[in-house]
């Protein structure tokens, strides 16, 4: 359906094109983010903010080399992640 409407939208010259998709929640966290940090960003989404959920979402992460544990709890940004700019502060 935004494939659709962006070409109307082109079509009509207003430019304004569709996100593809979600936004990361990786990209919401600081280079440095505890559990409760992340839990924070999951609730502010709408999405399950569980403890096991946002465990489980960390270690996808961690798996696909996105961040490392620091701690029992603290993470940090590794590879492309480690570099954008973080605006919430």
């Amino acid at each position: 359906m935004h494939f659709f409407g962006d070409l109307i939208r082109q079509a009509e010259g207003d430019i304004q094109v569709s996100r593809s998709g979600p936004q990361s929640l990786l990209e919401l966290l600081k280079d440095e983010f505890t559990l409760d940090d992340a839990i924070r960003i999951r609730l502010q989404r709408g999405l399950d903010a569980s403890q096991r959920e946002t465990e489980h979402m960390i270690r996808t992460w961690k798996n696909r080399g996105y961040c490392a544990q620091r701690t029992a709890h603290s993470y940090y940004k590794s590879g492309k992640f480690a570099k954008i700019s973080n605006f919430e502060d």
